[in-house]
């Protein structure tokens, strides 16, 4: 087959990174009176119920009388799906208290996410009078957290936090920011251990003892990002044979009907768009099912259309 520099052009125009549409899940900008608890009020977005410890109020301060020493967390329901990009952003201002807790959790009881007798924080961050610590999971029966990095003063009041939870790979991570820069030198990613994956129930907030009543949290979100490639057909994070197995099983060619997950431009037919659209998005096994680069694009494109012509003429 003799391809042009024309139609290697247009591949390359064809198949560009695939659009990840970014969506927000849960928004909350604690605009109450202060005069009732925010446990029992509604986020801002979808309308979920916040959950927790009564001391937080509705217009994110803390009432410091009813807490005294008490721990507890502020959380939303929240159970993270495969092959998506979470980012959660909390903007807190801690006065003369001891240390506010934002990230995920497993549980939801009255305890920080730094519990010492159980699994409950995972990728969660702590900000206070002496800076930030960030924590890669629960502490284990004792054993302690995995500690990412520790009083790191990136902010002062007010400080937003993010965390960006990645499940596209076999392992996820996460990226851990003080008002936008970078927490952890050298180390801008972080690996979970495989225990989180089906272990996070929740995402928000946490307060540690001693709080004040010029704690508070001002903002919180959580939006993401669906990275899911459709060539990936066996839903197994990568595009590979086992995925152009099925496409070939389902090739009716240009004006045939199709239900099948391979007809990924969606005109009803199985044929070589279908194809073109696949090898761009190939990996290979164990791959993560993202968008190549661009010189890949081109290279795969053409081989997809080389393989699938074959297969006509055969």
């Amino acid at each position: 087959m003799i391809c042009s520099k024309r139609l290697i052009a247009s591949l390359v125009v064809v198949f560009p990174a695939l659009a990840q549409a970014q969506t927000t899940l849960y928004s909350e900008d604690f605009s109450g009176d202060g005069l009732s608890t925010a446990v029992g009020t509604l986020d801002d977005t979808a309308g979920v119920a916040w959950q927790g410890a009564s001391f937080f109020l509705n217009n994110g301060q803390i009432d410091s009388p009813g807490a005294g020493n008490a721990r507890g967390p502020l959380l939303l329901p929240f159970n993270p799906e495969a092959n998506k990009i979470y980012t959660a952003t909390g903007t807190m201002t801690v006065g003369t208290g001891n240390t506010l807790n934002f990230g995920f959790s497993q549980f939801i009881d009255n305890i920080r996410f730094h519990n010492q007798a159980g699994l409950t924080g995972w990728a969660y961050m702590f900000t206070g009078p002496t800076g930030q610590d960030a924590y890669e999971g629960p502490r284990a029966l004792g054993d302690g957290n995995v500690l990412v990095g520790t009083n790191e003063v990136l902010g002062t009041d007010p400080v937003t936090l993010k965390i960006i939870l990645d499940t596209t790979g076999t392992q996820w991570t996460a990226s851990f920011y003080v008002n936008d820069l970078v927490f952890t030198e050298n180390m801008e990613v972080t690996g979970l251990a495989d225990a989180s994956v089906g272990s996070i129930n929740y995402v928000g907030f946490s307060a540690g003892n001693s709080l004040s009543d010029l704690d508070s949290l001002d903002s919180f979100s959580l939006t993401v990002t669906d990275v899911t490639v459709p060539a990936d057909l066996d839903a197994d994070g990568d595009v590979d044979d086992a995925d152009f197995g099925i496409a070939f099983a389902a090739f009716t060619g240009p004006g045939g009907v199709s239900e099948s997950p391979a007809d990924l431009d969606n005109d009803g037919d199985v044929d070589d768009a279908d194809f073109g659209i696949a090898f761009a998005a190939f990996t290979g096994p164990g791959g993560s099912a993202s968008v190549p680069e661009p010189a890949t694009l081109t290279v795969a494109a053409l081989a997809g259309l080389m393989f699938v012509r074959r297969r006509r003429h055969a």
